[in-house]
């Protein structure tokens, strides 16, 4: 589809987090009835450890809030998933807030090139204050 090419972003209001998907390397949100995969861009989630706690973080920090996913239609997997970019009604940018707060590591290979800098950042900053994962045993 050519004009499917030529959209640079989609947002949809409001998503809801339901769950980790079966591998637990991506979230299930609610998107207009249907439950659809989503990749977080820029959050790593290779075990079951952090998406673990990237599945509290959504239902106990965030009360599974409603969400805003904002995305590039031609940047989404071949089985369907989205790479999504999350936000709070009021602006909060969800994805490096998982980084800051130590919740999962960076991942930078689903991550726009103009955001690396913000998640690396966000990463050194966690990794100074000993947040989440990065706390001393």
């Amino acid at each position: 589809m050519e004009l499917r090419k030529n959209i640079e972003y989609i947002s949809l209001y409001p998503v809801r987090f339901l769950s980790l998907d079966s591998s637990g390397t991506h979230i299930l949100c609610d998107i207009d009835g249907t439950a659809k995969p989503v990749a977080i861009a820029g959050v790593g989630m290779p075990s079951r450890k952090y998406s673990q706690q990237v599945a509290e973080y959504f239902t106990k920090q965030l009360n599974r809030a409603p969400l805003r996913l904002k995305y590039n239609p031609s940047a989404s997997s071949a089985d369907g998933t989205i790479i999504g970019i999350l936000y709070l009604r009021d602006g909060t940018y969800i994805n490096p807030d998982l980084i800051r707060k130590g919740v999962a590591p960076l991942c930078l290979e689903t991550l726009p090139q103009d955001q690396h800098a913000l998640f690396k950042k966000a990463e050194e900053h966690a990794r100074q204050e000993h947040k989440g994962i990065w706390a001393t045993p």
